[in-house]
């Protein structure tokens, strides 16, 4: 090994991948600062400075050190892939320690520590099929199930192949759709400011939604421990739900109950009677269920459909560039000519334009079947129970089947970064476990080696959008 000899090509690769972060991180002060933009803001952001310099130090010390480790570990490891980048890879991770940015880095490691286990389990249940086949194109198709002698590994080994992400999501849908509802202390503070936004509760409540969520949460609380007959259950039948409320109002027994419920008095209609309290504040517009859960999916559908145009929008102008630099480039027109796979500009604007329609179609539908799934159980069992919101999130499952192929796994690997969060506040509420950096990075360190090993050894099990995404964050086939 001649370290001198690759000096230049590593510092290369540093100064490329620092150039390329902090060209991001100055793109994000400015989108998120553009009202009050200052150039000082930029020129003097150590920072965004010291936040790129640590996330373009991992691959460089990463490739650095699979050609340093192999000359530094006892003769039986020397050529052992497998100690080499578990080792290089846990220790390049001790670089994102010197990013100042603590949230993000959560974030990064919250998404490394679920994708890490998405592939483990697949590098467990899956092995390369050695056997070339000629129908056999995609990666999924490559892969075969590991032979286990045990029955009971060989049916469980099926399961998982067959249903594990919805399996998955199952669990998923439950615990999220539940916490927002019961428990939004356990979720993090910007995911359940983000559902709101998504929900479009400000246009459904107003301004003051946030009193009305807080007061319909504790309601619902109440009425749990509450046998179903409870007067504060049921609006009797010759009184309007805004009557119904403003008398409540007037109760000293009910008043602190309900007081954050007041704004509701402007929303209802005078005429309009629902059948329980909690129907009442959940779609105070709609005395039936049903209408109510369709006004609440077309809020939603309302409220996406923008950001979704934009964010196509944007890749699919990335991917036009893109094609036009490759057919610049391409200079044989035989090679032109050959390539049938490849979409034409209108096709290419087609897909944008119902891929965007089916991912917004897809969560509205969810919210709308997840609304209507609430009240429907709550009608079923007659009173209120705890478990109704986290099977309504179950019930709105088949609708992911509106989006496109694939958003399964991505939802998955996002909602269960969500719950890894939620668990991280559960154990300081609990148990007093306190949040510390040194803590966190000697956690990931395994976290981090782990993934290098499955990417370098096990290329077969990464898979989503956000693969190549890690192959190159690595720097692996990059120098």
């Amino acid at each position: 090994m001649n370290l001198s000899k690759d000096s230049k090509k590593h510092a290369g690769f540093f100064i490329k991948r620092f150039l390329s972060f902090y060209s991001v991180n100055t793109l994000l002060t400015i989108l998120s600062k553009y009202k009050n933009f200052k150039l000082s803001q930029l020129i003097f952001n150590f920072k965004n400075l010291k936040s790129s310099i640590a996330l373009a130090l991992f691959p460089t010390i990463y490739q650095l050190l699979k050609l340093i480790i192999p000359n530094h570990v006892p003769v039986k490891y020397k050529n052992n892939r497998l100690v080499t980048h578990f080792v290089a890879g846990g220790m390049a991770s001790i670089c994102l320690y010197l990013d100042p940015n603590q949230s993000r880095i959560s974030s990064l490691y919250t998404m490394i520590i679920v994708r890490t286990l998405h592939f483990f389990i697949r590098a467990l249940v899956f092995k390369p099929n050695t056997v070339k086949s000629i129908n056999q194109n995609d990666t999924e198709n490559k892969l075969i199930l590991r032979p286990f002698q045990s029955n009971k590994v060989k049916y469980i080994q099926n399961v998982v192949s067959k249903w594990g992400d919805w399996i998955v999501w199952l669990y998923v849908a439950y615990q999220i759709c539940y916490m927002v509802v019961l428990q939004p202390n356990y979720l993090s503070k910007s995911y359940v400011k983000s559902l709101n936004v998504v929900m479009n509760q400000r246009s459904k409540y107003g301004d003051d939604f946030l009193d009305i969520i807080d007061g319909l949460q504790a309601l619902i609380l109440y009425l749990v421990n509450q046998e179903p007959s409870n007067p504060l259950n049921w609006i009797p039948a010759h009184k309007s739900s805004k009557q119904h409320l403003t008398d409540l109002m007037e109760k000293s027994d009910v008043t602190d109950l309900v007081k954050k419920l007041r704004s509701l008095l402007e929303i209802f209609p005078d005429n309009v009677h629902h059948e329980r309290l909690v129907c009442a504040c959940s779609h105070p517009k709609h005395s039936s269920c049903v209408l109510g859960a369709a006004d609440q999916g077309l809020m939603v559908f309302k409220q996406m459909l923008k950001p979704y145009l934009f964010l196509n929008s944007v890749s699919l102008i990335f991917k036009l560039l893109k094609k036009l630099y490759k057919h610049r480039m391409n200079k044989s027109e035989e090679e032109k000519t050959t390539n049938h796979t490849e979409l034409t500009n209108k096709q290419m604007v087609v897909k944008w334009l119902t891929d965007s329609l089916r991912s917004v179609t897809m969560i509205s539908s969810f919210c709308a079947v997840g609304a209507y799934s609430i009240c429907a159980l709550r009608h079923t069992f007659g009173r209120e129970l705890m478990v109704t919101y986290g099977l309504s999130g179950c019930l709105a499952t088949p609708t992911i089947l509106l989006d496109k192929p694939g958003r399964l796994l991505e939802l998955n690997n996002y909602g269960m970064g969500k719950i890894i969060e939620s668990w991280c506040l559960i154990l300081h509420d609990k148990v007093g476990l306190q949040y510390s950096r040194p803590l966190e990075v000697s956690v990931m360190i395994p976290v981090f080696g782990v993934l290098a090993t499955l990417l370098e050894d096990f290329s077969y099990t990464p898979t989503g959008f956000v693969t190549p995404i890690l192959y190159s964050y690595y720097g692996i086939n990059k120098l």
